[in-house]
């Protein structure tokens, strides 16, 4: 029942826009309930499958929701800039990254 519910959802999104209607018939259906936590579980396997060897040795935590993440570094320095560019490499987003001491 969940999964149909959820099908119906992302398959069914009809949206206002000024003083139209759409349906959106690609991508997750922005908007609705499930939608931040269907983006987020997709992001995070992608994260998991594609993120190199050797840059997840160094993360004793690493965590994100959405747009924002946390992780604890304990590599050393020069793979912390790689790991930078491999997160910033594959979204078009824009990401800060502060160190904290």
């Amino acid at each position: 029942a969940l999964i149909n519910g959820l099908e119906l959802i992302m398959r069914c999104n009809i949206f206002k826009f000024g003083n139209t209607h759409w349906q959106q018939i690609s991508g997750t259906s922005m908007g609705t309930p499930p939608a931040c936590m269907y983006a987020t579980l997709y992001f995070a396997i992608h994260h998991e499958l594609s993120m190199p060897a050797h840059l997840q040795r160094c993360l004793a935590i690493y965590k994100r929701y959405m747009d924002d993440g946390i992780c604890i570094w304990t590599g050393p320095i020069a793979l912390w800039t790689k790991f930078q560019s491999w997160v910033s490499s594959f979204c078009m987003l824009q990401w800060i990254f502060m160190e904290l001491t």
